[in-house]
Order: structure tokens, then sequence, then C-alpha cells
């Protein structure tokens, strides 16, 4: 399948892209802020107990995996992530056949977001959850049937709708 996004499209991208991540990483920018949130998910209770705690534990179970407990790389890692699942689902609307405008929208909208603005160094999993839900539309999207189409949906597309419902 041929790329649907031309040379000076992903130039420009990753041009925003980087731009956006130097703008974030002014002196500071990438230092961790642990919320008032954050000790509540750190607190993990062993299992099964701790399914009941008000905190889900999955969050502490990733942290603790962090050599050291020291969470200076946690906040670049996740903006780096937010910021590539922001060009995957870019790419999967151009991909739909949303015009260069419409994707560019939605990504522009991203990547000025509060979201990313304010939590990009959150040790918190607001963000990371935000990031997964980015990256699961991207995904979803070329399941979706062909936009303004005057055909029927292939037979494939047909398949998985119906394995979907049943």
């Amino acid at each position: 399948m041929p790329d649907p996004m031309s040379r000076g499209e992903w130039r420009s991208l990753i041009l925003a892209v980087i731009a956006v991540a130097a703008c974030l990483g002014a002196p500071g920018g990438y230092a961790p802020w642990i919320s008032p949130d954050t000790p509540g998910y750190l607190a993990v209770a062993p299992l099964p107990e701790g399914w009941g705690d008000p905190r889900h534990p999955l969050f502490g179970w990733i942290l603790r995996a962090v050599p050291g407990r020291d969470h200076a790389a946690f906040p670049a890692l996740q903006t780096g992530l937010f910021l590539a699942a922001s060009l995957a689902l870019h790419h999967a609307l151009r991909a739909y056949g949303a015009s260069r405008r419409a994707a560019g929208s939605v990504t522009a909208a991203l990547l000025g977001s509060h979201l990313l603005l304010l939590w990009h160094r959150a040790v918190h999993p607001e963000f990371p959850a935000a990031t997964c839900c980015s990256c699961g539309t991207g995904r979803s999207i070329p399941n979706s049937p062909p936009p303004c189409s005057r055909s029927p949906p292939s037979p494939a597309w047909s398949a998985s709708r119906r394995g979907a419902r049943s």
C-alpha cells in the first residue's frame, strides 16, 4: 500500500513534533512532577487485596520496574510516546482518506492540547492513558468502512464486523 503522505507532509509533521518537544523541554521541562495523587498510585498492595484499593495497581507495578525508583526519564519517555502516537494517528487518518487539513487539525489539537502542555512531566497514569487512547484510535481506523464509498464494503471488512457482533 503506498504511503498516503508526501515527503513534505512528513517533514512538516516531524519538524512540528521536534519544535513541540523542544519547547516542552525548556529548562526544567522534563523534570518529573510528583502530583498529590502519585503516592496513592505508587503504594501498591499485594494481590489479591490490591484489586480492592481505590487506585488500580497497574501503574504502580509498572513504576516499580524502574531501577532505584528514579523517575527522571519517565516524563521524556511518556512525552515521546504521546508525540509518536500523534504522528501515528495522523498517518492513520490520511490512510483512511482524510484530507491533509482534517488530519492536520486533529494532530495540531493533540500537539497543542492542555493534556500535553500540563501533564507531560507528571508521574501519573492520566497521560499514559491518553497516549494509549490515541494509539487505539489510530489502530482502529483501518477497520472502519471506506469513507463516502458508493460501493459495498470489502468482504474482509464485512467478515470482521460479523465476527465483532458475535
